[in-house]
């Protein structure tokens, strides 16, 4: 019998329209359908949005999952979910703009991963406080495997730094 290798994953979770909350939790249940397991979630925290203006604050969520599926594989299940729970990508959209549910894998094991479609690790988490201070709480000694940092360190340097 062959056993499939489980890995750890970090995962943001986010919403700036409609019912928040709800939404950020039915996309944990949709994901549990796709061979993820959750060890662990974060708090809730409330953001400003981070690079375009709105009015509409952010609920952030992480998640420190298991799974067998490959990188691809996994981020194939968030944009499904995502599609699912109403988001729309504009691709005539400049920058960032308000969502409904926003998934992004920010860790895999200790892999760097580089493809047109995705990155891990993800190439600005270092620089958002939104996205460390909820990791932090459920992986707060996982390191960067690029910066070689924990996310702890890696919060702090924001905090220090007032990036």
């Amino acid at each position: 019998m062959m056993f499939e290798r489980r890995e750890k994953v970090l995962i943001l979770s986010g919403s700036n329209l409609g019912d928040k909350k709800s939404i950020i939790n039915q996309a944990a249940e949709l994901l549990k359908s796709e061979n993820v397991d959750f060890i662990k979630k974060s708090n809730w925290l409330e953001t400003e949005p981070w690079g375009f203006d709105s009015n509409e604050w952010f609920l952030n969520q992480s998640w420190l999952v298991e799974t067998t599926l490959q990188p691809e594989g996994l981020m194939k299940a968030l944009l499904n979910i995502e599609t699912q729970l109403g988001r729309i990508r504009n691709p005539e959209a400049k920058g960032y703009q308000d969502r409904p549910i926003d998934l992004d894998i920010l860790l895999w094991g200790d892999r760097v991963w580089d493809s047109v479609s995705l990155k891990i690790p993800h190439p600005a988490m270092h620089l958002r406080e939104f996205a460390l201070a909820p990791s932090a709480e459920v992986a707060g000694e996982w390191k960067h495997p690029v910066l070689k940092e924990s996310i702890n360190q890696l919060l702090q340097n924001i905090k220090t730094n007032g990036q």
